[in-house]
């Protein structure tokens, strides 16, 4: 397959779908820019029609199918985020479309595709990542006569993920400024594609890294073998960036326009997720915060150094409230920002009193506690109180630790 893609046609392909797509913020991120020590930029594609970029290359496909192509129905296969851009797209020209999602797929995501979809849309449910759903896409794309909208390994999805190239340069360029390094995630390759494209014609100089997660790790494998294939892979909170194989097209721009790639672990993308919600008021799926991620990580600091523009593509914002809770939740005790710590022995109610009190006063709050008083039936002398309390940080936790254990010798805290 031959990469088409242009400067020209990504413009076009602007003046195609500009009316129908958000144009959306590109703003710096002041406290990430202090903690990097270099000028960092978020496009927010989180904010765009659906929750992510997708719809972008899925509208710009389906606009250019034939009436004929268009007549028969449209299948896509997606974990959420293109499934909702084929849906809203199909919907607005009165399409039908039948999306195939993994049965491990974000509810949000599930339903979204529905309501974008409405009354000519189909869900089904198959496998567990996108490369089951994907190969399911296809036995139907042959067995009910129907077009394909893939994701990433297409010309016209990748001239519509380019847009947001587009949208940057116009951006940057207004606020009279250079892009010194672009930061995009990795999936199957149609974003960075897209982007890279536009961007390095524009300007030859600009740099742009990768950011894969380390559980999918597809194109960082690819390279090392020189060409794409299926990976075994594991499940990622990044779940719209978790496939296996990169596209054949996209792996040759990507070869081509990309200059580093960066893995991030699943603790990392929690602890961004976590610093985009806390500190930027920004919310972010997995694959949405891995830019972010390889910054706060320290990975990029050496190939990067200080003082450069870096623009990081916040790709999507479509995360379960339920799973970002979880998700909040283990970066906040990665962080030793929630402490779980269980105290064992002879311990009454003073005991207990005493505990919470050592918390207070270090300015800590604690955020869950029992104990097995109503549980111990064998010795009245010992029992087990379980606390969860919310620190500043690890000194803090440390320093209470510290008092706790030094208050009694009847009893023996258990930090988990």
């Amino acid at each position: 397959m031959e990469n088409l893609v242009s400067e020209e046609i990504i413009e076009e392909t602007y003046s195609k779908i500009k009316d129908k797509i958000s144009k959306t913020s590109l703003i710096k991120a002041d406290k990430l820019s202090s903690f990097s020590g270099n000028n960092i930029f978020l496009k927010l594609e989180n904010l765009q029609k659906t929750g992510s970029f997708k719809i972008r290359g899925a509208l710009n496909k389906i606009l250019n199918l034939s009436k004929e192509q268009q007549a028969k129905g449209l299948i896509a296969a997606s974990a959420g985020n293109h499934a909702q851009g084929v849906a809203l797209a199909a919907s607005s020209l009165n399409l039908v479309s039948k999306i195939v999602m993994p049965v491990t797929a974000p509810l949000a995501k599930i339903a979204a595709t529905k309501e974008f979809g409405g009354a000519k849309c189909t869900v089904k449910l198959c496998g567990n990542m996108f490369d089951d759903a994907m190969s399911e896409a296809l036995r139907l794309e042959k067995e009910e006569g129907l077009t394909l909208v893939h994701p990433y390994d297409d010309n016209f999805v990748i001239a519509g993920q380019g847009t947001i190239g587009l949208e940057i340069y116009e951006q940057m360029n207004a606020m009279g400024k250079e892009i010194d390094y672009c930061l995009v995630p990795i999936g199957g390759g149609g974003l960075l594609s897209g982007i890279s494209i536009y961007l390095k014609i524009k300007n030859p100089n600009i740099k742009f890294i990768g950011i894969e997660a380390q559980n999918v790790d597809s194109y960082n494998q690819a390279l090392k073998q020189g060409k794409p294939f299926k990976i075994q892979g594991k499940s990622s909170i990044a779940d719209g960036i978790a496939v296996k194989q990169t596209g054949e097209l996209t792996f040759n721009i990507l070869k081509k326009n990309v200059d580093k790639v960066i893995t991030v672990s699943e603790e990392e993308i929690a602890q961004a997720m976590l610093f985009l919600l806390e500190k930027c008021k920004i919310v972010t799926e997995g694959s949405g915060a891995v830019s972010v991620a390889a910054i706060l990580s320290g990975k990029l600091d050496k190939i990067i150094g200080k003082d450069k523009n870096v623009i990081c593509v916040i790709s999507g914002g479509n995360v379960d409230i339920t799973t970002l809770g979880t998700i909040i939740n283990s970066a906040l005790i990665s962080s030793h920002r929630r402490v779980p710590f269980s105290v064992n022995g002879k311990i009454n109610n003073s005991t207990i009193t005493e505990i919470i009190n050592i918390i207070t006063k270090n300015g800590a709050s604690i955020y869950k506690i029992h104990s097995t008083f109503d549980r111990n039936k064998l010795d009245i002398s010992n029992f087990s109180i379980f606390i969860v309390m919310d620190t500043s940080d690890e000194f803090q936790k440390n320093k209470i630790f510290a008092e706790i254990r030094a208050s009694s010798s009847n009893f023996t805290l258990l930090a988990k």
